[in-house]
């Protein structure tokens, strides 16, 4: 768990008001980063002292090859760029995203639960993603749709997995203002053409998330995801 989590955690045991919590984790973490950036330049400091007496004393031998001003002419550079580099590093390191948003960045889902003509929610990076164990008829009333007659033309078989045609993996969200359309429960509406329906602005979706009639200007989107058992997806 993340220093940011267990602060955030920590305030809301004691009811701290949101802004003030804000505060305070930004101050801890710029303090961090400047304590960091500071550790750094004192080792490069360090580091180009000791190229200082180097340099010394390579220029009180008798070299003719290498000159006191051939040497500071190549090493000076390489040092002030090594050093600016280790100095920057810790603000550039903290622009990173952290282990928790990394984690985020894929989940895995039991499949198995799910019965035939069922579906689930789940949350990906922020967003609801519909999976749908869909039916023979489903299945077969989405392959039988003309191309021709589809606004954003798209075959069945692209919106799916080879050999895993029963699951549908959609992202919930509406292609027209972002609403999330209903569908998901056994009782929702699900529009004219049997998968879902966004009440907002009257956009129709049919049972592998292409649009079919309103408002919206291409299908629900796929999102990246491989099964990686036969009951579990990865997505993302």
């Amino acid at each position: 768990m993340s220093f940011r989590v267990l602060l955030m955690s920590a305030f809301a045991m004691y009811r701290t008001e949101p802004v003030v919590c804000v505060i305070i984790i930004s101050y801890i973490e710029l303090t961090n980063q400047f304590l960091r950036a500071r550790s750094m330049l004192v080792l490069y400091l360090s580091i180009y002292g000791n190229f200082y007496r180097m340099e010394a004393l390579l220029a009180s031998q008798d070299n003719e090859d290498l000159t006191r001003r051939d040497f500071m002419t190549l090493a000076g550079p390489a040092f002030f760029a090594v050093g600016g580099v280790m100095a920057l590093w810790p603000f550039i390191d903290q622009m990173n995203p952290d282990a928790g948003a990394l984690a985020l960045a894929s989940i895995e889902v039991d499949l198995a639960p799910i019965a035939k003509g069922q579906a689930i929610t789940v949350m990906w990076r922020g967003k609801p993603v519909f999976i749908r164990n869909r039916t023979l008829a489903e299945i077969e009333e989405a392959k039988n749709v003309s191309l021709e007659d589809l606004p954003d033309p798209a075959p069945d078989e692209e919106r799916t997995k080879k050999g895993h045609e029963n699951w549908l993996v959609n992202v919930g969200i509406c292609t027209h203002l972002g609403c999330i359309p209903k569908g998901q429960s056994l009782s929702d509406t699900k529009g004219d053409y049997n998968g879902w329906f966004c009440p907002c602005h009257g956009s129709h979706y049919d049972t592998s998330g292409r649009i079919r009639k309103g408002p919206a200007p291409r299908n629900m989107d796929v999102p990246p995801y491989q099964f990686i058992s036969d009951t579990k997806i990865k997505i993302g």
